[in-house]
C-alpha cells in the first residue's frame, strides 16, 4: 500500500487571535499609566478616648526606685504626643499623655490640663479633675479643628497637677492648608 503524503502548507507569521490578545493586553498596560484615577481618602482614627494601664505599679515603682514617696505618691509626666503632626481644617488629631504613679496608698486627686494654642491665643483649652491611679498610664483625648481654622504651628501643652506640684510638657504640630 502506497501511502502518500500530503503536502500541507506551513502558516508563517502569527495567529490572529493570538496577535490581538497581544495588542489588547499592551494598549491597557499603557493606558494605565495615563488614566486617572480617583481615590477617596478614608482618615482611620485608631484611638479611643480614655485612659489605658501601660505598666503596673510594681514596674513603675521599679523604674523610678521610688518607694521613699510611697505614703504621698509621686507623679511623672513622661510623654506628651500630637498625632498626626500635620493636619487640615476640618479634621481631628489626638492628644496623649503618658504618666507614671509610684505606688501611694489612694489614688492621689489632681487635674490634668490640655491646652492648643496658635502663638499667644488659645485654640482649645480644658482642665479635668482626676484621679492619678498607681503605675504607668496612657490617656487619650481627641479634638476636631474647625473648617476655618487659621493655618499656622500650634502648640498643645498638658500639665498634670496634685497637690502643690506641676508637671508639664510641650508638642508641636501644623495646620497646613488642603492643596487641591
Amino acid at each position: 500500500m502506497d501511502i502518500q503524503r500530503q503536502h500541507v502548507p506551513r502558516r508563517t507569521g502569527l495567529n490572529p487571535a493570538k496577535t490581538l490578545l497581544v495588542v489588547l493586553i499592551l494598549m491597557v498596560l499603557g493606558l494605565q499609566g495615563c488614566a486617572q484615577v480617583s481615590r477617596a481618602v478614608v482618615q482611620v482614627f485608631p484611638y479611643k478616648e480614655g485612659c489605658s494601664i501601660e505598666a503596673s505599679p510594681d514596674e513603675t515603682s521599679g523604674k523610678y526606685s521610688c518607694y521613699s514617696f510611697y505614703e504621698q505618691g509621686m507623679i511623672v509626666l513622661e510623654q506628651m504626643d500630637v498625632t498626626p503632626t500635620l493636619v487640615f481644617p476640618g479634621e481631628k488629631i489626638n492628644l496623649r499623655i503618658r504618666y507614671a504613679l509610684c505606688p501611694a496608698l489612694k489614688p492621689l486627686p489632681g487635674k490634668i490640663i490640655r491646652k492648643i494654642t496658635l502663638g499667644d491665643q488659645i485654640i482649645y483649652e480644658s482642665e479635668t479633675e482626676f484621679d492619678f491611679k498607681p503605675g504607668t498610664w496612657v490617656c487619650d483625648t481627641s479634638f476636631t479643628f474647625p473648617s476655618d481654622i487659621k493655618i499656622g504651628v500650634y502648640r498643645a501643652t498638658a500639665e498634670l497637677s496634685y497637690g502643690k506640684k506641676k508637671d508639664k510638657r510641650t508638642a508641636d504640630f501644623e495646620v497646613k492648608e488642603k492643596s487641591n
